[in-house]
């Protein structure tokens, strides 16, 4: 059952004097949006100062739960608030985040026509035009896209990039250390890395930064698709797609077609067997290992690939999955009409269906969700929870992979709880769990948003129960 369909249902709970309600992301500080003569903000049981108005969609905690940022409107004038400090006026706020490390704090800002980034209290230069959702932190960097006039750039560090028609895939490496993006000008794309700009293809994609500043892309030169990397053109394909660094990025693959029914994993240059077809979308280097893992089809027949070695043949597989770790692996496969979680090349019971396969960062446990008639199933350790309802993609591990929880829903108490190892910790509070739907849609954010922050929320649930 997805949080959207709860949201749906139980709408109306919702109190009247109460704008919104949330939860820090370790889940100890309480934060409330109160409207009583203007709104204001009850931090910890603190109130804040009074305004015309508070955003929801741009209210933010710092990843560590130390510091909150807010915009409130005064009059005319926007401000944002971090840790109870006003920021200077501006005519609209919005893309308010921070970094992965707590320490800084940026925001999309208009005065008048034009749009500025502020970060740490500081705005950037001037545009006319601001791509919101390219606001990002690499480690202490921090990069957006910004137009002027019919030309947008790439604001890296402060830095403005050179002008293009249009730039996307804006990204950093893990660490923050290198930066890249694609660019397209007239009819042709280029690919930016570390500010130098590549020559010109008829089009990009599957653009990936390793840690070390290895870059590589798949790119297409008239009717023919190239992968390359470090700036290096390879050997001219009918079809690439999906290209993966490892870890350590020393080693690259990506999946290529030389004609209809050869399709092949190119790894480091060398091309592996052939295949009816591959999935680019699970070709993935688990951590520390130098091959890739993926899915294969051969005629009718899917199989996972991982270190080269074949796994069982199946009518079709889905929900793959590895640990963060690298150590450990699975995947649901579905034979004739049942489906059947391998972990670690090992076979489990067969199911009806199977919802959902988490695995543990590490350790080594799994969580099979399976549905069996009306109810619902999670396996842990061999161990098996029955329960009414389970919210999709709330079943998570903590860091150390030796808990686990989800949010269960009872049909005859018609209520939500916490679930930690398989014990009801507490009621889940329906109106913040609708409120955080709000928060979303305030920030123009996907519904697929309140998945990712319904994972954070059980984890640090998990993590306070289990302390």
């Amino acid at each position: 059952m997805k949080l959207a369909a709860l949201v749906l249902v139980l709408a109306t709970a919702c109190g009247p004097k109460l704008v919104w309600h949330g939860k820090s992301p370790d889940r100890v500080r309480d934060i409330r949006v109160v409207e009583h003569h203007g709104q204001y903000i009850v931090l910890d049981g603190k109130r804040g100062r009074t305004y015309d108005g508070i955003a929801i969609g741009a209210l933010a905690f710092s990843a560590d739960s130390r510091h909150l940022a807010y915009a409130a409107r005064r009059g005319k004038h926007w401000r944002v608030i971090v840790d109870g400090r006003e920021g200077p006026p501006f005519d609209g706020i919005a893309s308010l985040s921070y970094s992965a490390d707590s320490a800084h704090v940026a925001y999309a800002a208009q005065r008048g026509r034009s749009w500025h980034v502020v970060v740490d209290g500081k705005a950037g230069p001037a545009f006319d035009e601001l791509l919101g959702d390219s606001l990002r932190f690499g480690g202490a960097r921090f990069a957006y896209v910004g137009a002027r006039g019919t030309g947008y750039h790439a604001i890296v560090d402060g830095a403005v990039g050179p002008r293009f028609d249009g730039v996307a895939d804006l990204s950093f490496s893990e660490g923050g250390a290198h930066v890249g993006y694609l660019g397209r000008r007239g009819d042709r794309a280029f690919a930016v890395v570390d500010g130098v700009t590549s020559a010109g293809y008829s089009a990009i994609e599957s653009f990936a930064i390793a840690p070390n500043g290895r870059s590589g892309y798949i790119a297409r030169d008239r009717d023919r698709w190239h992968a390359v990397v470090d700036g290096v053109a390879g050997p001219a394909w009918d079809l690439a797609r999906g290209i993966s660094f490892s870890s350590d990025g020393g080693h690259v693959a990506y999946v290529a077609r030389r004609a209809q029914g050869d399709t092949r994993v190119v790894v480091d240059g060398v091309d592996g067997a052939s295949y009816t077809g591959v999935r680019p979308a699970t070709l993935v280097f688990p951590h520390g290992h130098a091959q890739p893992s993926f899915v294969a089809q051969r005629d009718f027949q899917f199989f996972m690939v991982r270190a080269g070695v074949e796994g069982p043949v199946f009518d079709d597989i889905r929900k793959t999955a590895h640990s963060a770790d690298g150590n450990h692996w699975g995947y649901v496969g579905r034979l004739s009409d049942r489906d059947i979680a391998v972990i670690d090349g090992v076979e489990h019971k067969r199911e009806t269906a199977i919802i959902d396969l988490v695995l543990a960062s590490r350790g080594g446990k799994a969580a099979q969700v399976a549905q069996r008639g009306a109810s619902i199933v999670v396996t842990v350790d061999g161990r098996e929870h029955t329960f009414d309802i389970v919210l999709d993609g709330t079943v998570v591990f903590d860091a150390g992979g030796a808990h686990w929880g989800c949010i269960i829903g009872d049909r005859a108490e018609k209520k939500f709880y916490v679930v930690v190892d398989g014990t009801r910790r507490g009621q889940l509070d329906i109106n913040e769990a609708i409120d955080l739907t709000t928060k979303t849609q305030a920030a123009g954010l996907a519904l697929g948003e309140n998945d990712r922050i319904l994972r954070e929320w059980i984890t640090a649930e998990v993590a306070r129960a289990t302390r």
